[in-house]
C-alpha cells in the first residue's frame, strides 16, 4: 500500500477458524475508524486506560479495536517520547509495549515509568520464542510479556490481569498516604511508643526501653492508637505493614 501510516484506513478483523486461537491480523479497508488517540473528556480521564504503545500503526489498531471491543479505553502512541509527553501522566491502568520500540529498549522504558512513579504494569510484546528477553523483561518488573504475533484471548487475560495490578498498587499508595498522615499528628514519644510497640514490645518493655513508668507509656499508647484509629497493637501492626511502613515483628511471625 503506497499511503503514509498518517492516512491509513482500515478495517480490522478476526481472522480464523472461532474454535481455534486467533491473532490479530490486518485486512483490507473497507470503513474508516475512528483514530484511537483522543483528546480525554472528563468522563473517562479516570477510567483505567489502556496505553498501546506500538510503531506498527496496523499491529496498534488491531490490538486497539479488540480492546474497545471488551469495553476497554484504549490509547495508541507511535513512540517513546510520545507517550511521555503526555500532557496528563497516566496514572490508572497499564500499557502494552513492544519491546523494540526504536527510541528506548523495553528495559529504558521500565526504568522511565519507575523513576516517574508511575503506578503503571508493563506488558511487553516479545518476538517469537526470544526467551532471554522474556526472562530479561520479567525479572526487570514487567507484569507480562505475549509473544507476537499476539493472540485476541492472552491480550485480554493479560490487560485485565495489569489492570487488577494496577488497583492493587494504587489501594495500597492511598494506604501508605493516609497512614503517614496519621503519622504527622503524632508527637515524638507517641511515634517511639509506635515504634515499640509494632516491634512486638509490651507495655512494661517499653517502658523499661525509654526509662519511663508504665502509667506513661500506657497514656502514650492510647493516644496513638486513637489518633492511628485502631483498637488493638496487632491492627497497629496490620495498618502498618499494610502501608508498607513496618517489618513483620517477631512477636507477631507464625510459629515463632
Amino acid at each position: 500500500m503506497a499511503s503514509s501510516p498518517n492516512h491509513l484506513r482500515a478495517d480490522l478483523a478476526w481472522n480464523g477458524d472461532v474454535r481455534g486461537p486467533r491473532s490479530l491480523e490486518f485486512c483490507p479497508a473497507r470503513s474508516l475508524l475512528t483514530p484511537v488517540a483522543q483528546p480525554r473528556s472528563a468522563l473517562d480521564r479516570d477510567q483505567p486506560q489502556v496505553w498501546i504503545l506500538e510503531g506498527d500503526v496496523a499491529a496498534a489498531q488491531s490490538m486497539a479495536q479488540a480492546l474497545q471491543a471488551e469495553g476497554f479505553v484504549a490509547r495508541s502512541c507511535a513512540s517513546v517520547g510520545q507517550f511521555i509527553a503526555q500532557p496528563e501522566p497516566p496514572l490508572t491502568g497499564c500499557l502494552v509495549a513492544n519491546v523494540a520500540i526504536p527510541d528506548m529498549s523495553g528495559l529504558e522504558l521500565l526504568r522511565e515509568i519507575a523513576a516517574r512513579e508511575w503506578p503503571l504494569p508493563v506488558i511487553f510484546l516479545t518476538p517469537p520464542n526470544d526467551i532471554a528477553t522474556v526472562v530479561r523483561c520479567m525479572k526487570a518488573g514487567a507484569s507480562n510479556c505475549l509473544p507476537k504475533p499476539v493472540q485476541r484471548a492472552d491480550l485480554l487475560e493479560a490487560v485485565r490481569e495489569a489492570l487488577a495490578e494496577c488497583r492493587a498498587v494504587r489501594s495500597r499508595r492511598a494506604v501508605q498516604l493516609r497512614v503517614r498522615d496519621m503519622l504527622e499528628g503524632l508527637t515524638p514519644r507517641e511515634r517511639e511508643v509506635l515504634d515499640l510497640a509494632v516491634e512486638g514490645l509490651l507495655v512494661k518493655q517499653i517502658a523499661a526501653r525509654l526509662g519511663t513508668a508504665e502509667k506513661t507509656v500506657k497514656t502514650h499508647k492510647g493516644r496513638l492508637m486513637r489518633k492511628m484509629q485502631v483498637r488493638s497493637t496487632l491492627a497497629l501492626v496490620q495498618l502498618m505493614m499494610t502501608a508498607g511502613l513496618s517489618p513483620v515483628p517477631a512477636a507477631f511471625q507464625v510459629g515463632e
